[in-house]
């Protein structure tokens, strides 16, 4: 799991979010904490994290958003290699 680092700014403003990184199956690939002051920001922050895979954002227990992948341009040369590692 990887760790983002708190902010600076004012701790209980902030709550901790969970990005998580779906695979194509739909297995678990990656979790990671945001420190987000709202949902929107932490949408925000997640949606730079997505890549070729589907994301889902999490406040606790409580399901925020799902960020759906986007897709990668055939034919080039960092597709090739994603799809090979599969």
């Amino acid at each position: 799991m990887d760790f983002d680092p708190l902010p600076d700014s004012n701790e209980a403003e902030r709550r901790e979010y969970r990005a998580i990184t779906l695979a194509h199956d739909g297995r678990v690939r990656e979790v990671r904490l945001l420190w987000a002051g709202s949902d929107a920001e932490a949408i925000a922050q997640a949606e730079t994290l997505v890549r070729d895979c589907a994301l889902d954002l999490w406040d606790g227990l409580r399901f925020v958003e799902h960020v759906a992948g986007r897709p990668i341009r055939t034919g080039s040369l960092l597709a090739a290699s994603l799809i090979a590692r599969g």
